[in-house]
């Protein structure tokens, strides 16, 4: 589904912020004064600038992809949700977990900007662009890999001596093996809890995090003022000179739903035009399958390179007319034989050819052309 002008707009300037809120709170952090928390070159050894690294590459490249206009496949999509809830953990952590415990020294420049400018930014240009992404439930389980990935890196530094600050073996409190409540303890005091029991708090924090912003995003792309115009069907043909056959879903003159089958036997035989009524219900019920399953999606899969000489793929067109902003644009998603389809895509691709046939209703005319 292509993004509108004005969303791209949004998403450019909440990505710039990202990039140099970023950028700046990394040079600030790397070059503060010693024993201010996250300072000099150890900075890069934290959560925190590692994810506001991530995040800024992720708006580099996506700033880049919108401004030529380029169609993004299903794994960028998973690339920047995963990026924006491990960004969501480096904020929430700082300010809800970090910043209680380090009272005023908390609050400096580059905390802000690393903390919560970024986090803020680059959660809001997610939910900008995620209605037009192609996410499934499924993809909750990759939010998990960044703070696993992190711990493992962190338990080995502790392990080898690894000094995250002057002296310090951990990166944060909840991460030190060493401390009183070691990895499955409890304790009255800092850090009330061991690290494997914070490790799986978090992690359930990541999910319930990534669940909420799923279903954010689901919701926001349901609510999209997206009204269907036509839908056209071509079947594939091994022989490009042979019979045809297409179905057409549109309005006629009356503003009534018609779906129009052509059939051609053969390469200059007339074709055969069938002209059938649909419900009003039937066109309804379809139009909420195409939203709710986010079919425009699949127009966004990578191209297979399997071409076939002599041979006409299968494809399938709809147009539609997006309202937003008070601006109504018509815009198309195109299907084609000739992309990478996973088995969960084809499903899918099945059932929208059994739900489109399904419209024909009773039969209105039948006709032929010389075309």
């Amino acid at each position: 589904m292509t993004i509108p002008e004005k969303t791209k707009t949004v998403s450019l300037l909440l990505k710039t912020a990202v990039v140099l809120s970023a950028a700046v709170g990394v040079v600030l952090s790397a070059y503060a004064a010693r024993g201010t928390f996250m300072s000099g070159r150890r900075v890069f050894m934290y959560f925190t600038i590692q994810s506001n690294i991530a995040v800024a590459l992720i708006s580099l490249v996506g700033a880049v992809f919108l401004l030529r206009g380029a169609r993004v496949g299903r794994a960028w999509s998973v690339v920047k949700f995963v990026g924006a809830v491990a960004i969501t953990l480096t904020g929430a952590v700082f300010t809800f977990i970090l910043a209680p415990t380090l009272g005023e020294r908390a609050w400096n420049v580059q905390n802000v900007l690393t903390h919560v400018v970024v986090p803020a930014a680059a959660i809001l240009d997610f939910f900008v662009t995620g209605p037009y992404g192609s996410l499934r439930g499924r993809d909750i389980l990759f939010v998990l890999l960044p703070p696993l990935a992190y711990a493992i890196y962190a338990g080995i530094g502790y392990a080898v001596g690894w000094e995250f600050s002057e002296g310090v073996r951990y990166p944060y409190f909840f991460l030190n093996w060493g401390s009183p409540a070691g990895a499955f303890g409890f304790t009255d005091g800092l850090p009330f809890m061991g690290c494997v029991w914070w490790i799986l708090v978090l992690l359930a924090l990541l999910l319930g995090v990534g669940y909420a912003y799923l279903r954010i995003v689901e919701r926001s792309r349901r609510k999209m003022q997206i009204e269907l115009a036509a839908v056209r069907w071509s079947p594939g043909y091994s022989d490009m000179l042979g019979g045809c056959h297409s179905m057409t879903l549109k309005k006629n003159a009356d503003g009534e739903w018609i779906f129009t089958c052509r059939d051609c036997a053969e390469y200059g035989e007339p074709t055969v035009v069938t002209v059938y009524e649909v419900s009003p219900e039937a066109a309804a019920q379809f139009e909420t399958f195409l939203k709710e399953k986010n079919v425009f999606a699949l127009e966004n899969r990578p191209a297979s390179n399997e071409f076939i000489t002599d041979y006409s793929p299968w494809g399938c067109g709809i147009e539609y007319r997006r309202t937003a902003f008070g601006k109504t644009e018509r815009d198309r998603c195109g299907l084609t034989e000739y992309k990478k389809y996973s088995g969960s895509d084809y499903k899918l691709i099945g059932e929208l050819r059994e739900r489109f046939t399904a419209l024909r209703g009773r039969k209105i005319s039948e006709t032929e052309s010389e075309e």
